[in-house]
Order: C-alpha cells, then structure tokens, then sequence
C-alpha cells in the first residue's frame, strides 16, 4: 500500500490524467487512441485498458477532482485514496457535494464505445469543516467516519467490514485509542447499523499485515475454529520471529497473501521464510501456510486448519 507493513495493500497509481491540448485529445477519443474519463479529462486506451481496478478508480476520482477541486470523498473512496483495503468495492464513486445524495451512472469512452461504466454516488455527512480531511491534492471524510459508512452499510459482508476495521484502526493507532475513535463515530446510529458495526468489530485487530490475515481471521471464525493469537513475538534460535497466527500447542498458521513475494527478489524471500519455517519446525512447533486461493475457499481453508490440527471455538465444544 505504501511504507506500511501491510504489503499487500494497493499503492498509489501514476498521474495519468491528461486535459492538454483539448482538440488533439478529442480527436485522438475519436480514433480510440484515447478514453475519456469525464468531460475534459483523457488517458491513453492502452494505458487504461493495462490498470488493475483500484487504479482505475484512483484516475477516475483524480478526473472528478480536476472538474470539481471543492468535492470531498466519502465512504469506500476515501478510504482508498487514503491506501486503505476495500472489499468488492467496484468502480464506484462516493463522494460529498452541495444538494440532494444521488447516484449518477458514468462511462469511459473511447472510439465512440463505452470502455467501462462506473457511478457517482453524492452521500451526506458532517459539515466540511468539521468532517474533512486534507490528504493530499484530496479532501476526504474523516478516517473513522467513512469507516463506520462502510461497514454499516447494508450491502458490506463481515469479511469486508472487518478488513475496512482492521486497516482503519492500524492507521488510528494500533491501540485502545484507535478503536475508541472508531465506536465513537459509530455512536447515535440506528440499531441495525450498531449491530453490524458491532459484530465487525469483535472480530477486528490492528495487527494484520495483509488483507489476506484479515479475512483468514473472519473465515476461521465462520468456519467453527478458535481465533489464534496474531503476531507473537518468538525467540527462535536467538532471532525474533513473529508467525501470523498462534495457537496453544505450538500451532503456527503463515497467511502468503497475493503480493507477498512479488517483485525482484522473490526467490530470496522465499528461501527466507523456508528457512524461517525450518527453524520454527526445529524449535517443536507445527507450522501450515495457507495462500489467498486457500482462505478465500472455505472448503479449502477447512482443510488447512483441520490437518493443522486446529481445535474448534468454545462455543462448538460447549454445544457437543
């Protein structure tokens, strides 16, 4: 995402807007050399045509941006413009204006054909000079506040409310501070939104490292296992290690989110954590490594537990 350890979270995309000169970029949208993003604003067909989806709405909101600098974003945009995780989040944008909330549905064009269709979705919320923070080029809802919209939100599932939880209390402090700022902005909410609220935040823990150890966590719970300890400081062979995920017997669970050994030296971290592992494995414990593939399929992930040896929740042995 950025400096942070959460290594696999989305980083800021290039500045690829392009608004100069009007008539050649026109002209080049005509050809379909160039994608017209929102009115005066372009970037190359290729270029758009090459970027993952959170890239995409990162040029989209610089568009909206361009054409209205006194725009603030909200909910699920702000939070990603911040370089926070956001689940099934789609090509949509929210964001915070003068006038009645409304949703307004957009195209990408280019070559007279619409490459991509996203919404603008205007929200309300606390006065400007009380709810907006300054990132940036971006003026944003305040951290906890677009949070607390996220995971209240009628259409957000467990496992995307406690990643937006989790990355959102980390970056308010990893401490009792951060989620008191956080069930403060959540105070005065209807029953059903406490609710939500509530049940994400159970569940929540500023220590994980990726998005990958946030929805393990949701789908161990789901799944009928007890929640482990995260990021316990071992001494293995005079080096601290901090494993992923720690149950009582010497149980060790490694998450390798999608981004965990991307780049040049690949191989050399996973000679790292081979030997990690061994080392681990030397000093009497059970180590599994579960990947993205594995936790986001429950059949699967239940099988890396079970063969772990992972006992069940309290409230399934209480039941047998």
């Amino acid at each position: 995402m950025d400096n942070s350890p959460h290594t696999d979270w989305p980083t800021p995309c290039p500045l690829l807007v392009r608004r100069e000169p009007a008539h050649r970029l026109v002209r080049a949208q005509q050809r379909g050399d160039a994608a017209r993003i929102s009115p005066g604003n372009y970037v190359e067909t290729t270029q758009w045509e090459g970027l993952a989806p959170w890239q995409k709405r990162r040029v989209l909101a610089e568009g909206l941006h361009l054409n209205h600098p006194e725009i603030v974003f909200a909910g699920a945009s702000s939070l990603e413009l911040r370089g926070l995780p956001v689940l099934n989040y789609g090509l949509a944008i929210a964001l915070h204006r003068d006038g009645r909330p409304r949703r307004m549905r957009r195209n990408v064009v280019s070559g007279g054909q619409a490459l991509t269709r996203y919404t603008v979705e205007t929200v309300d919320f606390a006065p400007l000079d009380d709810g907006a923070d300054r990132i940036g080029n971006w003026r944003c809802e305040s951290l906890e506040a677009a949070a607390v919209r996220v995971v209240t939100g009628v259409e957000t599932g467990l496992s995307a409310a406690v990643l937006v939880l989790d990355g959102a209390w980390w970056a308010l402090g990893a401490g009792p501070d951060g989620r008191a700022a956080l069930e403060r902005a959540a105070v005065g909410l209807p029953g059903v939104a406490v609710s939500r609220f509530n049940r994400a935040m159970d569940l929540a823990s500023p220590l994980s490292e990726s998005a990958a150890e946030s929805l393990a966590r949701v789908a161990m719970w789901e799944l009928g296992f007890q929640l482990p300890a995260a990021q316990v400081e071992l001494l293995i062979e005079g080096r601290l290690v901090r494993p992923d995920f720690l149950w009582p017997g010497q149980l060790i669970l490694e998450v390798d989110g999608e981004g965990k050994y991307a780049g040049p030296d690949e191989a050399q971290s996973r000679r790292a954590e081979k030997q990690r592992q061994l080392a681990l494995e030397r000093a009497g414990y059970r180590v599994a490594r579960a990947e993205w593939a594995d936790v986001i399929n429950p059949q699967r992930f239940r099988g890396v537990l079970a063969r772990l040896g992972v006992p069940p929740a309290e409230r399934q042995r209480q039941a047998g």
